[in-house]
C-alpha cells in the first residue's frame, strides 16, 4: 500500500507564506486508511523558550468497510513534530519515520486484534512533541511561539482519497492552551474563555470543524476594534496596537470587496498578529481565521491594505480551491490570483487610479517584486520564466506570479468584461471548493464564461516569456504611422487602444485587435498626427523599447 503526503499541503506553505521547496515523493505504510476525526481536543503547553508540547484527544470513526485500526500522519514540508509514546489497551502502536523530498513524515499505525466495521468509533489520546523551530511557519523562542496547520503538526488520519486531503485536518472540538499569565494566544476557532490556573492561565478556543488548527502566542497586547457595526477585528502585537482604526476598517472593507466578487469567505478572519522580525521565512502569511504580519509589515501603514488583502484572498485561492503541486501553473492560480485580489481591494477602497499605480509601480505596496517595473527588472536580469513553469519553490517564479501574473488577470478582466470575468471566478469557487483544480480546468472555466475564444490569450501570456514591445514610426507627412511589435519570439494578439491628437487640436480614440507584427494607421480627418498615445488607460503589460 502506498501513501502520498498530499502535495497541496506543500503548495499552501508556498502560497501562504512565500517560501518552501516542495517536491512530491511517495511514502509507504501498511494499513489504516479510511478513518475520519469526528471530534478532537488538543491541549497545548506553552513555556517561553521551550518546545511546545501537545496532547490530542481524538474520536475517530471508520468510514471504510472494515479496518483493524487507523493510521495518522505528522509533518509535511519539514520535520516539525513527532509522536510521543502512548499506550492503547488491546491495540499495538507502531511509529515509522519516512524520509521524503520535503522532510520527514511520521506515520503512526494503531492496530487491534479486533476488526472494526464501518461507523465504529475509537477514542485515543496521542501526545505530540514539537521539534526544531527553523521550519516555515513553525517557530518558538523566549518571546514567541507559532505553528501552522500546513505543517501537519497534529495527528491527521490518512484517507483513501488524497485529493483535497487537507480537508481531513478539520474537526470540531477545542484548542486548550496553557501559557504564562503575561502571554496571549491567537488561534484558529473562536475564543471561548480564559481561566487563571496558578501562575499560568488557560485560553480555550472552540472550533466548529470548518477550519484546520494553527496558533501564535507571545506577550501580546491585544486590542479589539469594531469599526463597523457587528464586525470586529483583534490586533495582537508586541508593542502598542492602539490607534489602528483606519487600517482595521480598510481591511474589513477589503474582505467585503472580495466576498462581493468571489462569494462568501470560507471562514471569518478575527485577528491580525504581529510576528517579531527575528522569526525567519516570511513577510505575511494567511492562516484560517487570522493573518500573520512581520513587524516591518505590521508597522507599515501605507502597505497594510495590499498585504492584508493579498493574504486574506488566500482563503479562496490556495485553501478553499486547491491546486496540484505537480500540475502546471500552480502559482498562477494561487499567488497571482491573491495578488490581483489585492489590486481589486485597492480599486474599491482607494479608486482605479490607485489600483493602476499599484499595478504599474507598486505605489502603496509592500514589495519591490510585485508590479510591472519589477517584472521588467526580472526580464532585464534574465530571471523571467513562463507562468506555466512547474519549477515551484523558485523565488523568481514567485515574483513572476506576483508581478506578471496579476497583470494577466487584469488584462483578462479587461478583455472579458467584469460580468463574465467574475462569473468565471465565482464558478471556480463553487465547482472546486475543497477540491483541486488543474490549469486546464481553470482556463476552461474562463473560456466557458464568454463567447470570446481565450485560447490564444492564455497561450501567449502563460506559456511565453516576456511581454510585447511596441514601437511607432510616423510617415514623413505624419498622416500615417506604423505600429510594430518588436519583441523576440511570437506575435501577440492584443486589444490595443490609442489616444490620437491631431495638429488641429482634434482628438480621437481607437480600439482594435492588433495581432500582426506591423499594422498601419492613417489619419481619419486628413490632419497630421501630433501625438499617438498607446494604451492610454494603462491596461496592457508591455516592456520598454530599447
Amino acid at each position: 500500500m502506498q501513501i502520498k503526503i498530499t502535495k497541496h499541503w506543500v503548495l499552501l506553505a508556498l502560497a501562504l507564506a512565500c517560501k518552501g521547496k516542495p517536491e512530491d515523493s511517495p511514502i509507504t505504510n501498511s494499513d489504516g486508511k479510511g478513518w475520519n476525526t469526528v471530534e478532537m481536543d488538543i491541549h497545548v503547553q506553552l513555556v517561553p523558550g521551550k518546545p511546545p508540547e501537545a496532547i490530542a484527544d481524538l474520536t475517530v470513526q471508520l468510514g471504510g468497510e472494515v479496518s483493524y485500526g487507523p493510521s495518522f500522519i505528522l509533518n509535511s514540508i519539514g520535520k516539525t513534530a513527532a509522536f510521543g509514546a502512548f499506550d492503547l489497551s488491546g491495540h499495538s502502536v507502531s511509529v515509522t519515520t519516512v524520509a521524503s523530498d520535503f522532510g520527514y513524515a511520521e506515520y503512526c499505525h494503531v492496530r487491534s486484534d479486533t476488526l472494526y466495521r464501518q461507523g465504529d468509533l475509537m477514542q485515543l489520546s496521542i501526545p505530540v512533541s514539537f521539534l526544531n523551530s527553523g521550519n516555515l511557519l513553525h517557530f518558538w523562542s523566549e518571546d514567541f511561539a507559532m505553528t501552522s496547520w500546513v505543517n501537519v503538526w497534529y495527528p491527521t488520519p490518512i484517507g483513501e482519497d488524497i485529493d483535497a486531503s487537507w480537508a481531513r485536518m478539520k474537526a470540531p472540538g477545542k484548542m486548550i492552551y496553557t501559557l504564562p499569565k503575561t502571554w496571549e494566544v491567537v488561534s484558529s476557532g473562536e475564543l471561548d474563555s480564559v481561566i487563571a490556573v496558578g501562575n499560568s492561565k488557560q485560553s480555550i478556543w472552540v472550533l466548529d470543524g470548518a477550519v484546520a488548527r494553527s496558533f501564535a502566542a507571545g506577550p501580546f497586547q491585544k486590542v479589539v476594534y469594531d469599526p463597523q457595526e457587528g464586525k470586529s477585528l483583534t490586533l495582537a502585537g508586541h508593542r502598542s496596537v492602539t490607534g489602528q482604526e483606519e487600517r482595521v476598517e480598510a481591511f474589513i472593507q477589503s474582505i467585503e470587496v472580495l466576498e462581493g466578487l468571489f462569494g462568501p469567505a470560507p471562514y471569518p478572519y478575527h485577528s491580525i498578529v504581529e510576528v517579531p522580525s527575528h522569526v525567519p521565512g516570511f513577510y505575511g502569511a494567511s492562516e484560517q481565521n487570522y493573518i500573520l504580519l512581520k513587524t516591518e509589515a505590521f508597522d507599515d501603514q501605507l502597505s497594510s491594505l495590499p498585504v492584508l488583502a493579498h493574504e486574506a484572498a488566500h482563503a479562496w485561492w490556495a485553501i478553499a480551491v486547491g491546486v496540484e503541486l505537480d500540475g502546471y501553473g500552480g502559482l498562477f492560480m494561487t499567488e497571482a490570483m491573491a495578488q490581483y485580489s489585492a489590486v481589486l481591494a485597492i480599486e474599491k477602497v482607494h479608486g482605479i487610479k490607485a489600483a493602476k499605480d499599484f499595478l504599474w509601480s507598486g505605489e502603496g505596496g509592500f514589495s519591490r517584486n510585485h508590479d510591472a517595473q519589477a517584472y521588467r527588472r526580472l526580464v532585464d536580469e534574465r530571471r523571467d520564466v513562463p507562468l506555466i513553469t512547474q519549477r515551484l519553490g523558485s523565488a523568481d517564479q514567485h515574483y513572476v506570479a506576483d508581478s506578471k501574473g496579476a497583470w494577466v488577470y487584469h488584462m483578462l478582466r479587461k478583455k472579458m468584461g467584469d460580468d463574465a470575468f467574475f462569473k468565471a471566478v465565482r464558478e471556480i469557487v463553487l465547482r472546486y471548493r475543497n477540491k483541486t483544480i488543474t490549469l486546464a480546468e481553470w482556463c476552461a472555466t474562463f473560456n466557458q464564461a464568454t463567447p470570446i475564444d481565450l485560447t490564444r490569450f492564455f497561450q501567449q501570456w502563460l506559456e511565453w516569456e516576456g511581454a510585447p514591445i511596441l514601437e511607432i514610426a510616423f510617415a514623413r507627412d505624419r498622416k500615417g504611422a506604423i505600429i510594430s511589435q518588436v519583441q523576440d519570439g511570437g506575435v501577440y494578439e492584443l486589444d490595443l487602444e490609442l489616444d490620437i491628437q491631431y495638429e488641429d487640436g482634434s482628438e480621437e480614440r481607437r480600439r482594435f485587435l492588433f495581432d500582426q507584427q506591423r499594422t498601419a494607421i492613417t489619419s481619419t480627418n486628413g490632419q497630421p498626427f501630433k501625438t499617438i498615445l498607446v494604451d492610454p488607460d494603462r491596461d496592457l503589460l508591455r516592456l520598454p523599447s530599447h
